[in-house]
Parts: structure tokens; sequence; C-alpha cells
């Protein structure tokens, strides 16, 4: 596909879709074709999640971020070491920025199969 259509495609789909109705499209054409999962590139790194993922990847792919002010807080509260346990950790977003810490001992637990198996 040249750069020209390939322009004009995106600028359509910007025209018609809203960034809400682009990932539903995404997730519409991803199961479509047998992908399970994508993989964002943001602010804590390249993050993979399931297909389904409608809340925390979604905007993650969106804003390039997720919660930075709670990560700045909880990295801030950390500062001298200690331990964090993120329980419900979906696909770990506040875990990523304490993770790279040695003075930080961490437990991320997401008991939902399909989040966690990503």
């Amino acid at each position: 596909m040249s750069a020209w259509a390939r322009r004009g495609i995106e600028a359509l789909i910007g025209v018609i879709f809203d960034k809400y109705d682009r990932y539903r499209l995404l997730q519409w054409l991803a199961r479509d074709q047998g992908i399970a999962g994508f993989v964002v590139d943001g602010e804590q790194g390249i993050v993979e999640g399931p297909v389904e993922d409608f809340a925390i990847l979604r905007t993650y792919a969106q804003k390039r971020s997720w919660a930075k002010p709670t990560g700045e807080r909880i990295a801030a509260f950390l500062e001298d070491g200690g331990t964090y346990l993120d329980i419900g950790a979906n696909i770990g977003l506040t875990t990523i920025p304490v993770a790279g810490d040695a003075k930080i001992e961490w437990v991320a637990f997401e008991p939902d199969p399909a989040s966690s198996r990503f």
C-alpha cells in the first residue's frame, strides 16, 4: 500500500471513528483474525495484554501512560525500600514503576485468568 493510500485510510478512520470506536474496531479485527493480545509501548515500557481488555490496556494504548501520579506516589513512599503488594494487578501497570528498584520487594497477583495469562 502506498504512503498516500495509507494516509487517506488513516484520515478516513480518524473522521469516522473516535478513539473509543477505533479500539473497538481493532478488537473486532483482532478477534476476527485469531489474535489473542496486543503489545503496547508507553511510559512504563512495552506491555502485553488480552484483546478483551477494554479498560486498562486501551487506556495505556491511547495515553501511553497509566496512573502516573499513583506510580510516583508509590515510588516516593517506598523510596527507602519496602514491600509492595499489588493484589488485583491486572497487567501490572502500577507494579512496573517500582519493579526495577532493588530496594523494593514486590508481588503482583491477578486472580482473573483472562488478565493473568499475559
